[in-house]
């Protein structure tokens, strides 16, 4: 039998180095002082697919759900109308034919686009103006006479004012005319604007009186009927004449944009008017009336030729004193008015036609008795 020999080495105690260092020793406070290790985790490709795959369920569900909620709202939409159009008949067309609520939901849905521009489109088709009777044919030669048309009735004159001298008295007054009279004894185109003698038609009591200027400006005329020159004749200045004329036009123009304005040529004379007064012949009446046309061209207001419905010189059957109209010759002037109108009945081709409605009448004033002598 073999023997084992032991060997015995002796080991000496190892002091420590303080009674207090003990880390050498293996423990749960080993690690104390030694800073955590952060760790990195991998996230796997399976965890994305799956995020994935979520998002696609519930943006699919959403969608869904809008375009469902927008069918049934064209639906609750397009009832109503079917009843209104076609009661019974029109809710069995919608129902037999499915795409038409589809459609219409489309049209009014969409993607908002197709609403927008429908609303921007709206916005930007302008309103058609209104339709203006009294305004002038397309091309309307101003130069020239107003050309005779169909005639009109006598309420033709229902909103129309007169604005001239004794002359114009006597149209008024013998005619029967049913307008306004703006008129008086030896009114000029100066005094027109300055000479107050006219009520105030909104208080015919007052004790002011208003310039013929002034008198216009209280009511809407649409037709303004002018008579000057008679007793302007005797003026050294044709062209003084025509500079006030226009500038009492331009007023009336102001104070009226929409009126129709008639400037009516100066009226032949007898030969008695020219013997009682060297000025007064119908030479100088023609220059005038050529001043007048061209003036009417200029501001584009039109031009009546009623000289051109009487004799010249007048016959002593037309007027006593070779001035003024007796009865028949204001109801020839009467006619040559009513015939000699600018008017366009809507949807008519531009000229003139018998007015089938009348305009709003306004305050007449009564027109004075007739001076014998004076203009």
């Amino acid at each position: 039998m073999q023997q084992k020999k032991i060997t015995i080495t002796h080991v000496e105690e190892v002091p420590l180095k303080s009674s207090g260092d003990n880390s050498w020793i293996a423990g749960p406070d080993r690690y104390q002082n030694r800073p955590p290790v952060k760790r990195r985790r991998k996230l796997s490709p399976r965890f994305f697919v799956t995020i994935a795959l979520m998002l696609l369920a519930l943006g699919t569900g959403a969608l869904i759900y809008t375009v469902s909620s927008r069918d049934a709202g064209a639906s609750e939409d397009s009832s109503p109308s079917s009843g209104e159009s076609g009661g019974p008949s029109g809710s069995s067309e919608s129902a037999a034919d499915p795409s038409a609520g589809e459609t219409s939901a489309m049209v009014s849905d969409g993607s908002g686009e197709n609403s927008e521009t429908g609303s921007s489109m709206a916005s930007s088709v302008e309103p058609e103006s209104a339709f203006d009777p009294y305004a002038a044919p397309a091309g309307y030669d101003y130069g020239s006479p107003v050309p005779e048309n169909t005639a009109q009735d006598t309420s033709w004159f229902e909103d129309a004012v007169f604005v001239g001298n004794s002359q114009t008295q006597g149209l008024l007054l013998y005619a029967g005319i049913p307008a306004a009279s703006c008129a008086d004894v030896g009114l000029t185109v100066e005094t027109a604007a300055t000479l107050q003698e006219f009520d105030d038609p909104d208080d015919p009591a007052a004790e002011e009186k208003l310039t013929a200027l002034q008198y216009l400006e209280k009511a809407d005329y649409k037709k303004v009927y002018l008579l000057f020159g008679i007793n302007e004749l005797g003026w050294q200045s044709e062209t003084a004449f025509i500079n006030q004329y226009t500038t009492l036009i331009q007023a009336i123009q102001s104070s009226h944009p929409d009126a129709q304005i008639y400037v009516q040529s100066i009226l032949p004379v007898g030969e008695k008017a020219s013997q009682d007064k060297s000025y007064l012949t119908n030479d100088r009446i023609a220059e005038f009336n050529v001043r007048l046309q061209d003036m009417a061209e200029e501001l584009q207001v039109y031009y009546l030729d009623v000289a051109s419905a009487f004799p010249t010189p007048l016959t002593d059957e037309l007027s006593t004193d070779g001035i003024h109209l007796v009865r028949e010759g204001c109801e020839t002037w009467e006619s040559y008015i009513l015939s000699h109108c600018v008017y366009q009945p809507e949807g008519g081709s531009g000229e003139t036609g018998a007015s089938s409605e009348s305009q709003p009448p306004v305050s007449v004033t009564a027109a004075p008795t007739l001076p014998k002598n004076d203009g």
